[in-house]
């Protein structure tokens, strides 16, 4: 069997790759070309990597379909015209075919380990969902700024659903964890991201009820910070109703936080928990909210026309 690849006029004999990387991307041509010498470069070779394109206007094209000629592992589709990130990240999975998968952006870096020392945990551990490395910020240079610090380990919680969503959700940060490596059987029992204002933190919480998360400690996501200025709360919210929307279907009025908790309010009843883990996760979610009651009330005044 053969898969046709429109994009490039090539044709590839079907593989069984044991992980899919999904990289979604729009206009990323700046750091493109080391983000994926980092990611084909990794020690584990039984790898697909999956390149959605957005419509982007700049070289990003040119630079995947150059990569994509040199190795044979990627899988690059370009989609004619824009679909809105959240629809991205959602496609790369639904175009997967691993065992195990992970998201990468088209700017950050990672060690060279990476994929291969995720799997050791998961393998040895089928209670474990999501493996996440530590986090490092760098800039323009790759210059490390700073280790980011992750303290979501929950393998000591295999039995307790609540206990795992109540680490996630008061552990924090984080930012970037979603890009660690996942089981594929598990993310299949999500609602993938949600149109919210945190959709890899709504995924990450419904992900902690499926199962456990673990930490690895020796290898590194090289997270990049790819925006020049600082943001008012407002530029910043509308950055993201562009950018996670196709232009047809942008919300005139957005309520992120709203959504954002409501759909936290709605992972109990989409999981198989008894009633008292129902009630105690619904407990969780509410107690963890509060620290949201500024933006929440924002909104609400919004709404008002305050």
């Amino acid at each position: 069997m053969f898969e046709h690849d429109p994009t490039l006029g090539v044709s590839r004999p079907l593989t069984n790759p044991r992980v899919s990387i999904g990289i979604p991307l729009y206009n990323e041509a700046k750091f493109l070309r080391p983000a994926l010498e980092a990611l084909i470069s990794q020690d584990f070779t039984n790898v697909e990597f999956i390149i959605s394109d957005n419509a982007s206007t700049d070289d990003t094209a040119e630079i995947c379909a150059d990569f994509a000629q040199r190795d044979p592992r990627i899988r690059y589709f370009r989609n004619a015209q824009g679909i809105g990130a959240i629809a991205n990240f959602n496609r790369v999975f639904e175009l997967a075919r691993g065992e195990y998968f992970m998201w990468a952006s088209g700017h950050d870096l990672w060690s060279p380990g990476y994929v291969s020392a995720a799997l050791q945990i998961l393998d040895a551990d089928p209670s474990v969902v999501l493996c996440s490395p530590r986090k490092a910020k760098i800039d323009a240079e790759g210059n490390v700024i700073r280790v980011i610090p992750n303290r979501i380990d929950t393998r000591s919680m295999e039995n307790d659903p609540v206990g795992r969503l109540n680490l996630f959700l008061w552990a924090g940060p984080h930012a970037y964890t979603i890009y660690g490596v996942l089981r594929s059987s598990a993310l299949r029992t999500t609602g993938l991201f949600r149109p919210v204002y945190g959709p890899d933190l709504v995924l990450m919480a419904e992900l902690s009820l499926a199962g456990c998360m673990a930490q690895m400690f020796d290898e590194f996501h090289y997270a990049r910070y790819n925006r020049d200025a600082v943001e008012t709360y407002t530029d910043s919210i509308e950055r993201y109703r562009r950018g996670f929307f196709a232009e047809a279907d942008r919300p005139r009025r957005w309520f992120p936080f709203w959504r954002f908790a409501g759909q936290l309010i709605r992972l109990p009843f989409r999981r198989d928990l008894s009633v008292t883990q129902k009630f105690g996760t619904i407990g969780t979610v509410l107690v963890s909210l509060t620290r949201q009651r500024k933006m929440l009330m924002r909104e609400l005044l919004r709404l008002g026309g305050k």
